[in-house]
């Protein structure tokens, strides 16, 4: 009786209300309905056998009218169609076809259509989730790690360095030292004044007022992709859908993919025990409206870039986002990127929400991590977005157009932080990103070897990142002129290598105060001394009242205390950015999975 209705007040998109409605017919329905229209069925069987047939026609096509190119015999092309009477549809197609094709049609159940199409394409999207980067841009790809000339002129710096300190070891100090306190002497300053800027400037972090929200006319909304990665998740998944399933989106438009590794049991297992996944591993008819499964076949490079790129090619929306399974954003984020995206200029292809914490008062360390995203996010991104420097995106709640994240290459498979990486690759286009005031709710790490094993993870992204994006610097230089090249230097620069130094900085420091085995005295000459002592204790105390500033801010006033002691928290960066080197040479594309679900503090 629902299809009779459907049938009767819908007759040209009756077949798409039916998908929505989630009421998944026998075959024997379309068999029937072959029948009254006097068209040849197509069983489910068929479909498989011929799953070949579909590249011949883009997959977006297919998808987009459910439709499968059974039979080609010479000029003659049979295609299987849930609704033939849907003229425009079957226009459509023929039109692609060409002139030449004589088009034929059949009646074929729409899930079979799509789990034929499907198939047919899984081992395309699956090379290109891996590969496509390396092959259309093989220079922004971290496939390779170093190149020839990297390495060689690595090797000789090295020798270069053995050499002069063999030969004159307080020289070779006094040089590494003026050289990193000069660089910090440029660098902080420059850190300072963009946040200077950023507080004069009106055009920085993008604020989406509720009559923004209430303008946008829901009809007219467009189809948004949710992709979720999801690796060992099982029991964060119920939290997940709830999270979902309460943002403010209309069901229709909302393409909510959860993305499981093939070989990920526990996950799957769990979404089979909600009633998500039904036995076979499609998508449950009592599932929410809206969701939908993508198993992720297996490879040795098991990144959630590489899950994420393999997703994107079946995501529907004009726009995508990506969650992490813990993560509960704001329930009108949606709503105000769709907003943000009609104030920007049509350039901006990016839209970053703000990033926090919900159990940031657990521990001293979830009360750093807080402090440090805080400032992260609510005034150093901003900052750099007002200078004109790249952003280094996070790992969840971009939001993208997706047309334009593909023609980028989507995301580095090989690279273990794809998000900073896709922020400098959108850096060097003629794209931009912007900052939103919306934000995603995370859990922060709270115990130390898990949040180490994710910061090694995050600094040997960055490292990684930075060596690819500096394979050619004078090539770099005059692509994106002094003043890029410069901004370059500061955020991807400093992040990547300062956290290695500051190590050695200390224990020279500490050597020298207190006089262990005589101290440097030869590094301690008139002008380099002054500046090692002004970053020392002016720029220390300058990021402290940065990060208290941010507090300030947020009105949390609980976590002043871990600003004050936050340099003990940049002694764990830097171990865990000495961690992530030695990784980086022993097992570059590794991506150490962080364990999420562990904090004892409910998500309000």
């Amino acid at each position: 009786e629902y299809v009779r209705y459907l049938y009767t007040r819908h007759p040209v998109d009756w077949v798409e209300k039916l998908m929505d409605s989630r009421l998944f017919l026998s075959d024997t329905f379309f068999k029937e309905y072959a029948k009254h229209l006097k068209l040849p069925h197509v069983t489910h069987k068929q479909l498989m056998e011929s799953a070949i047939n579909a590249r011949m026609l883009p997959f977006s096509l297919l998808m987009k009218h459910v439709a499968f190119p059974v039979k080609i015999e010479g000029k003659t092309i049979t295609i299987a169609l849930a609704n033939p009477k849907d003229k425009e549809n079957a226009k459509e197609i023929s039109k692609k076809l060409g002139k030449n094709m004589d088009v034929r049609y059949a009646v074929a159940s729409p899930m079979d259509i799509v789990e034929a199409i499907e198939k047919s394409y899984s081992g395309i999207h699956h090379l290109k989730a891996i590969n496509e980067l390396y092959y259309r841009f093989p220079e922004d790809s971290a496939r390779r790690v170093l190149t020839s000339n990297q390495k060689i002129m690595f090797l000789i710096m090295a020798f270069v360095s053995l050499v002069w300190f063999w030969m004159d070891y307080p020289a070779s100090f006094i040089f590494f030292f003026a050289f990193v306190n000069i660089a910090y002497l440029i660098l902080n300053p420059t850190k300072f004044l963009s946040l200077l800027f950023w507080r004069k400037s009106s055009k920085t972090s993008i604020k989406i007022t509720k009559d923004d929200v209430k303008a946008l006319k829901r009809s007219e909304l467009p189809v948004y992709s949710i992709l979720l990665p999801l690796y060992k998740e099982g029991k964060l998944l119920e939290g997940l859908i709830q999270n979902m399933k309460g943002i403010e989106y209309p069901a229709n438009k909302k393409d909510i993919m959860l993305i499981f590794e093939e070989d990920d049991e526990e996950t799957i297992t769990k979404a089979k025990q909600l009633g998500i996944l039904s036995g076979n591993g499609k998508i449950s008819p009592h599932a929410p409206e809206g969701f939908r499964a993508v198993i992720v076949p297996s490879a040795d490079i098991k990144t959630k870039p590489r899950a994420c790129n393999y997703a994107l090619h079946r995501a529907r929306g004009d726009y995508a986002v990506i969650y992490d399974a813990e993560d509960k954003p704001d329930p009108d984020q949606l709503l105000k990127a769709v907003a943000a995206f009609k104030k920007c200029e049509d350039d901006v292809v990016c839209i970053q929400a703000m990033l926090n914490y919900f159990n940031d008062r657990e521990n001293i360390l979830t009360m750093w991590f807080s402090v440090e995203y805080k400032a992260w996010f609510e005034y150093y991104l901003p900052g750099l977005e007002s200078i004109g420097a790249p952003i280094p995106l996070g790992g969840t709640s971009n939001h993208f157009k997706a047309k334009y994240l593909k023609s980028l290459g989507s995301w580095d498979p090989y690279n273990v932080t794809e998000d900073a990486d896709l922020g400098l690759r959108i850096y060097r286009t003629e794209y931009k990103t912007r900052i939103m005031e919306s934000r995603t709710f995370e859990e922060a790490n709270s115990r130390i070897w898990n949040w180490i094993r994710q910061r090694s993870r995050w600094q040997k992204g960055y490292i990684q990142t930075y060596l690819v994006h500096m394979r050619h610097p004078l090539k770099k230089l005059k692509n994106l002129g002094l003043k890029k090249f410069l901004l370059f230097q500061l955020t991807f620069g400093s992040n990547a290598i300062l956290p290695l130094v500051n190590p050695i900085l200390w224990i020279i420091s500490i050597v020298g105060i207190f006089g262990i085995g005589g101290g440097f005295p030869f590094l301690y000459s008139r002008y380099v001394g002054l500046i090692a002592l002004a970053n020392l204790l002016i720029g220390n105390i300058m990021y402290i009242l940065f990060h208290i500033l941010a507090i300030l801010r947020s009105g949390q006033r609980h976590l002043i205390l871990a600003a004050l002691f936050i340099p003990l928290y940049w002694v764990l960066i830097s171990f865990a950015a000495w961690k992530g080197i030695v990784q980086l040479y022993t097992d570059p594309f590794y991506w150490e999975k962080t364990i999420h679900g562990i904090t004892k503090v409910k998500m309000q």
